[in-house]
Parts: C-alpha cells; sequence; structure tokens
C-alpha cells in the first residue's frame, strides 16, 4: 500500500512510463549486489521459455498497473488484485495441472464477492449496480487486467523458480524489465528525472522502486 500510494503522488508530476521505470529499476543496483553470494545453478531451456514468456506479459502488466492507480483512486483499483486467486484456477489448472481444494475454492469465491461489492455504492442501486460501476471505471478495468496476467505469469514464475532458484529468478526477470521500461521512458524523460526540482517527487520514486 506504501508503494502504491508513492507511485501515485510521483504520477503527479512524472509520466506514466518513468514511474514504471523506476518501480523496478531503482531496485536493480540491490538485486545485483546479491548474485556474488548466491549460487547460481545450470538453467535449462524450461527456465528460459518460462522467463522469455513472462517478461512481455510483465512488462504488459506493470503499464497497466501504472495506469490504473493515475487515472483511478487506489481504493477502487488495488481490491481488484484479490482477484488474481480467481482466474488462478483456471490458469494453474491449464499451465501446471493444479487445483485448490473445496476451502480454498470457497475462499476464492469470498474474496471475488467482495471485490464485486466493493463499488456496491459507487451509483444506483440494486444487484448489477457494482457491475456497471466497475464497466464504467476505466482504472479498475485496467486493474482486473493486471490481476488477469499476474495469474498467468504467477504460474510460469513458478515453472522458473522451479528450475532455477527465487533468488535466480528474480534477478534476471527484474533485471530484464528496467532496459525495456527505460527504452519506453524515453532517455530524455529520465535525464530529467534525475534534474527535477522537486525532491519530493525524486524521493517518493526511489522509496517506490525500493
Amino acid at each position: 500500500a506504501t508503494v502504491d500510494a508513492l507511485s501515485k503522488y510521483a504520477l503527479k508530476d512524472s509520466g506514466e512510463e518513468v514511474v514504471a521505470w523506476a518501480s523496478w529499476g531503482f531496485a536493480t543496483p540491490f538485486l545485483l549486489a546479491t548474485l556474488p553470494f548466491i549460487e547460481i545453478p545450470t538453467l535449462d531451456l524450461t527456465f528460459w521459455i518460462a522467463t522469455i514468456l513472462a517478461l512481455p506479459l510483465e512488462l504488459v502488466a506493470v503499464l497497466f498497473y501504472i495506469r490504473s492507480i493515475k487515472i483511478s483512486p487506489l481504493s477502487l483499483t488495488i481490491p481488484f488484485l484479490a482477484l488474481t486467486p480467481v482466474f488462478l484456477i483456471a490458469t494453474s489448472f491449464f499451465i501446471l495441472g493444479e487445483l485448490p481444494d473445496s476451502s480454498g475454492i470457497a475462499g476464492i469465491i469470498l474474496i471475488a464477492v467482495g471485490a464485486y461489492l466493493l463499488n456496491l455504492n459507487s451509483s444506483g442501486k440494486g444487484f448489477l449496480a457494482p457491475l456497471t460501476a466497475i464497466l464504467r471505471d476505466k482504472g479498475s478495468l485496467l486493474m482486473i487486467g493486471v490481476s488477469f496476467i499476474y495469474s498467468i505469469t504467477s504460474n510460469l514464475g513458478k515453472i522458473a523458480v522451479l528450475h532455477s532458484s527465487s533468488l535466480d529468478r528474480g534477478c534476471i526477470c527484474h533485471n530484464g524489465h528496467g532496459p525495456f521500461l527505460g527504452d519506453k521512458a524515453g532517455g530524455g524523460s529520465l535525464h530529467d528525472l534525475c534534474k527535477e526540482d522537486e525532491p519530493d517527487i525524486q524521493c517518493s520514486l526511489w522509496l517506490a522502486g525500493l
């Protein structure tokens, strides 16, 4: 929640691509610093396939995420991340052949109901009012899209971790995002960020990245 609030604050005076880059780029030096202290196993073809498939999806997700919290209140967007387990029922079954037990499914249904009722008081009355409120709010729709993408990348991430380790996968994938997001943000935008006259914006971006 703190990261989301800092990112939204930084979005007041910084572009979406710059904030998206900061959320990954500023953490890169710290991840690289862990490499000398971890044992890197042999990375097989399965690891690289899962990683290459996940990378573009995660890039789209982070851009959707930043756009969502910029245009809509955090209170309406962030709770929709709770829909990820709902989507995971289907994606985990098709990708990994996994299914939760009955208690897990019951819990996921409760999460879905809570997300649906989130917009109950947004407008109108009746059972369909939350659905129409969600459909009218672009930020909520974007965050639902993020949740669905996360349900796919979570499975791909698990495959990659099973064929490496959590630190290896984190370092490689995280550092893989930085150059693409940096290119999206543009060198000029990142240069302007370093010259930003408002230190509170810079501080927000640094903290969000960490």
